[in-house]
């Protein structure tokens, strides 16, 4: 039973640098505009999965990666990518600031 353990953990592990590499990666890569906006989450099957606050950053993101960056994230990241999906989730408006969520 020991040695499945070990087997299994040294998966893990694997599996996590391979994450790592490839967030690595998308963060060096990207450009600064973009870099601040999106977050890389991990890799699933050789699809990087980046989170984006919009479908505008979504669009700017894709022209880039059309644009020759996916070759670049591949030419960087020890780890196999075959493709970037990104996933938009909206960031939360703070209830303190939103001025469309006032009473009057």
């Amino acid at each position: 039973m020991g040695t499945d353990l070990e087997r299994t953990m040294q998966s893990l592990r694997l599996v996590s640098k391979s994450e790592q590499a490839g967030i690595e990666a998308w963060n060096t890569v990207v450009p600064d505009d973009l870099n601040e906006q999106t977050d890389a989450l991990g890799l699933d099957r050789g699809r990087l999965i980046v989170r984006v606050p919009s479908a505008a950053i979504r669009y700017k993101a894709d022209n880039w990666l059309r644009g020759g960056g996916l070759g670049e994230l591949q030419a960087l990241a020890r780890v196999p990518i075959r493709s970037v999906q990104m996933k938009i989730v909206a960031q939360n408006a703070d209830p303190k600031t939103d001025s469309s969520r006032r009473t009057k």
